[in-house]
């Protein structure tokens, strides 16, 4: 889809329909994206770790997470497409946390975007460990309350 075409659909969805199901918290947290392979495990180039993409969340919910990228490509790969995961390290208070989730959509930031710059990238949480989950569940409840 053209970028002005993206924005947009973009700029409409917030006004006639957000998909949304969870409610969403405001969240600035260190964050890095990298691709998963089919095995399951984060892509390594011949036994290098594999590149990632840092940046940082913007929102979050139970089910969900919005960052702030550089980029939409990790090395000559899209993060968008057909439903790939991809692993996301999260740096909470409590330590870090890995999930993995689909990136569902993105918009290019510009400077109307409060002066950050890069792409907004929504995605849908996957999967997580079990002890990351109880410690991600319990910072949106904290977040929840404000």
């Amino acid at each position: 889809m053209p970028e002005r075409l993206r924005t947009l659909v973009n700029h409409l969805r917030r006004f006639v329909s957000d998909r949304r199901h969870a409610p969403r918290y405001p969240a600035h947290l260190p964050a890095t994206v990298s691709h998963v392979s089919s095995a399951g495990n984060a892509r390594h180039h011949a036994g290098r770790p594999a590149p990632i993409l840092s940046g940082h969340t913007r929102d979050l919910s139970a089910t969900g997470i919005s960052l702030v990228l550089p980029a939409i490509r990790i090395g000559d790969r899209y993060l968008m497409g057909e439903g790939r995961p991809v692993q996301i390290t999260l740096e909470l208070p409590t330590g870090a946390v890995q999930l993995r989730a689909v990136p569902m959509r993105y918009e290019r930031l510009g400077d109307e975007e409060g002066g950050e710059r890069g792409y907004l990238v929504g995605a849908h949480i996957m999967e997580m460990d079990p002890d990351d989950m109880m410690r991600f569940g319990e910072f949106v409840r904290e977040l929840a309350k404000g």
